[in-house]
């Protein structure tokens, strides 16, 4: 009974003797690092007592004058929460809270699309401006800016090509740092694209948003039309991206060749 007391009491001391400081946040592949300085009490121990993440003890060797917290094992844009102990008479200090858009209050909550239309939820206020990308030709495009407003929700209409189209949101806060939503996916009964050439002209099954390339990727035209006109061009290759395809044309003496690369 007495040793049991015994226990209890020195819990009781070692809590409070005890002090935390509490992040929390979504993963956005940065880790947190911390300073951590000699306790007040003792110049021979260090700050930083025990390290939670998401309520689970780090393997992260602390027992130093700077530490790092590892979040890797977590998913891009999962929701932590970070608990560092340490003795009342000293605080670490996270060094790179100015660089780690995880550990602000703004987040995308939600994203999703409705037929011809997107639309997201924030979890503050922003400021700063949006940009809708896509997922065109191997890579992700910028199609539409919209600018942060007095609000939390939005909305902006989108323009698919046939199959599947792949979006996101990239949003550039005013201080430069950048944050992405999930991405979302839709796949649009939009009829395939036909393509026909008459002369130097291409004609399209409708009209379409396309960019002409030359042979070593430079765009020479871009637009959105039922028709192209490439009188202007001389003899050689080129390539024509159009519905998400990219198209091989080769040019001589005034005709046009053209098939799907």
């Amino acid at each position: 009974m007495i040793r049991l007391l015994l226990i209890t009491l020195g819990i009781l001391l070692y809590t409070q003797t005890q002090a935390q400081v509490t992040i929390k946040g979504k993963y956005e592949g940065t880790n947190l690092y911390f300073t951590n300085p000699y306790s007040n009490d003792s110049f021979d121990t260090f700050c930083t007592d025990s390290v939670f993440v998401n309520e689970k003890t780090t393997l992260d060797y602390i027992h130093m004058s700077a530490f790092e917290v590892d979040l890797s094992h977590l998913a891009m844009h999962d929701t932590f929460q970070v608990k560092v102990f340490h003795k009342k008479s000293c605080k670490p200090r996270l060094l790179n809270r100015n660089t780690c858009p995880h550990i602000k209050s703004f987040w995308f909550k939600s994203l999703e699309i409705k037929r011809d239309s997107l639309f997201w939820t924030c979890s503050i206020i922003p400021k700063g401006k949006f940009q809708i990308e896509r997922f065109d030709y191997n890579r992700w495009v910028n199609h539409k800016e919209v600018k942060a407003s007095d609000a939390a929700k939005y909305s902006s209409l989108v323009k698919h090509y046939s199959g599947l189209n792949k979006y996101r949101i990239k949003f550039l806060q005013e201080n430069g740092e950048v944050i992405y939503s999930s991405v979302v996916e839709v796949f649009s009964e939009t009829p395939n694209l036909k393509v026909q050439t008459i002369n130097k002209e291409l004609l399209f099954s409708h009209e379409i948003d396309f960019e002409i390339l030359n042979a070593y990727g430079n765009r020479l035209l871009k637009g959105s039309s039922s028709t192209v006109d490439l009188s202007f061009l001389s003899d050689g290759i080129y390539y024509l991206n159009a519905d998400n395809n990219t198209y091989r044309i080769k040019i001589k003496e005034e005709n046009i060749k053209i098939k799907g690369s």
